[in-house]
């Protein structure tokens, strides 16, 4: 966004320059940058967004269109899209090898190259993933020794400090809770969570580190290895002093409560006045209340729960995501984002779990 306005700037100020280079098609470059970067999506951002998302399927550079078609992203895009299938490949050259390899895809206008480039990015987005996955299993692992702690500090050596941000994010998803997870060469990584910043958390504990910087919800540190311990012991006597037993508990805001015949094409019509939704511009979450489940739930995917939920007279799927071993009662309330699936030219809703409850009136 911010290169785009500088371009504009300058045009300007080059009105014959300004004749013959039209902005307009450089918004599908925008709006990746903007949600792969996790700029709030408010204000002049949004619409930039907006419109660089439209122009992305008809994208006429070819390193995009590479992207797209290795990432198998459908014609309608999505910051989910981006976020979830772009910005990870594009950032995996960056972790595990060169980052000037994404920039090449970016810059090539020749086809085959740019094919060829994008199978590169494809190869150590998948190369990430299977460290992450080894890495998460062993830093959740880990962290059952101090469930106790307000703080978990998970350390190991030998994890790659190219990807222990993804799962500092994943502990946290699992004990919501501030974490922090160091790997090679005593560099670390902090998420957190609401009510706790973690950056001025490390400020109070900045003797044991060697550097850190960040915000409150996200940092990074490089701490000795003689240090971890005194670290850990630090942030959580810190933590003991700012948190209270009630901050670690996840709420979800709901929207609005609903019933599950109101789902329907006029209800996704009026959320899509909402769209692009990400950071600064959260998807608008619903919940519905004493529904039971119809049949029995199953995992899929990487330990996704797939269960449908019944009013008596509407039934919808729901998946949980990470959640495959939970247990869910008879009679429920739903929190959740509603999307609406096309599967060979037939839509049906599906329930993107937030959390899920007990319902309080069933007998």
């Amino acid at each position: 966004g911010v290169a785009f306005k500088l371009a504009h700037a300058l045009l300007k100020r080059d009105r014959a320059l300004a004749a013959r280079v039209d902005l307009r098609e450089h918004l599908d470059l925008v709006a990746v940058g903007t949600i792969a970067d996790l700029v709030p999506l408010t204000g002049e951002n949004r619409i930039l967004a907006r419109a660089g998302l439209a122009r992305l399927p008809a994208t006429n550079k070819a390193g995009l269109r590479a992207l797209l078609d290795v990432a198998a992203v459908p014609d309608e895009v999505t910051p989910a899209h981006v976020g979830f299938r772009i910005a990870p490949r594009l950032n995996a050259a960056g972790r595990l090898a060169d980052a000037m390899t994404a920039l090449k895809l970016m810059l090539t206008e020749d086809g085959a190259e740019a094919r060829a480039l994008a199978a590169v990015l494809n190869k150590h987005n998948a190369d990430r993933q299977q460290i992450e996955e080894k890495i998460v299993a062993a830093a959740l692992a880990q962290a059952e020794k101090f469930a106790g702690d307000r703080v978990l500090v998970l350390a190991d050596e030998s994890w790659h400090a190219g990807v222990i941000g993804i799962a500092a994010s994943r502990v946290l998803q699992e004990y919501y809770r501030p974490v922090v997870v160091i790997g090679a060469g005593g560099k670390g990584s902090c998420r957190s969570i609401n009510g706790f910043s973690i950056v001025g958390a490390l400020a109070a504990c900045a003797p044991w580190l060697d550097r850190f910087g960040g915000h409150e919800m996200a940092a990074g540190l490089t701490v000795p290895p003689g240090n971890i311990g005194p670290l850990r012991q630090a942030l959580n006597e810190h933590a003991a002093r700012v948190l209270r037993t009630e901050d670690l508990a996840p709420a979800v805001q709901v929207d609005a409560v609903v019933g599950l015949g109101e789902l329907d094409a006029e209800f996704f019509e009026c959320l899509r006045q909402f769209e692009p939704c990400g950071v600064g511009n959260p998807a608008p979450v619903f919940a519905v209340e004493n529904v039971r489940l119809r049949g029995a739930p199953r995992v899929v995917g990487k330990n996704h729960l797939k269960f449908f939920v019944t009013d008596g007279d509407t039934t919808v799927e729901a998946v949980w995501w990470g959640r495959g071993e939970a247990e869910l009662p008879a009679v429920l309330d739903v929190a959740f984002v509603p999307e609406l699936n096309d599967y060979r030219g037939v839509e049906s809703v599906v329930l993107r779990v937030r959390a899920v409850r007990a319902n309080g009136r069933s007998a």
